[in-house]
């Protein structure tokens, strides 16, 4: 589940808002004893939208956190997307879209 939305994005420099995300169990109670992988991917954009800063963090107890990242390719309005580590294959959720500013 994503408690913070990724957001407020100029080019090059970290989103102001950075996402934050809890680990859910089948019965929407937080997973304290997660320390998973999240994975954060780019989708859609213009061009090649790549990103900077850590794209992959553990969870601790439960929660990951980002905190660098930066749209450092194309312009556009994109999603992130976050893969979980802990399935095969692996679960995933998409954030709302937001525009990147140049």
């Amino acid at each position: 589940e994503i408690v913070s939305e990724p957001g407020q994005a100029v080019l090059g420099m970290p989103m102001r808002f950075q996402p934050i995300l809890r680990i859910l169990d089948t019965g929407g109670a937080v997973v304290n004893g997660s320390h998973h992988n999240v994975t954060l991917s780019i989708v859609g954009g213009v061009g090649c939208t790549a990103i900077s800063g850590s794209p992959v963090v553990e969870a601790y107890q439960g929660i990951a956190t980002f905190t660098d990242i930066a749209i450092t390719g194309y312009s556009g309005t994109v999603l992130c997307k976050f893969n979980f580590s802990m399935d095969q294959p692996p679960a995933f959720v998409v954030s709302s879209d937001f525009t990147i500013a140049f």
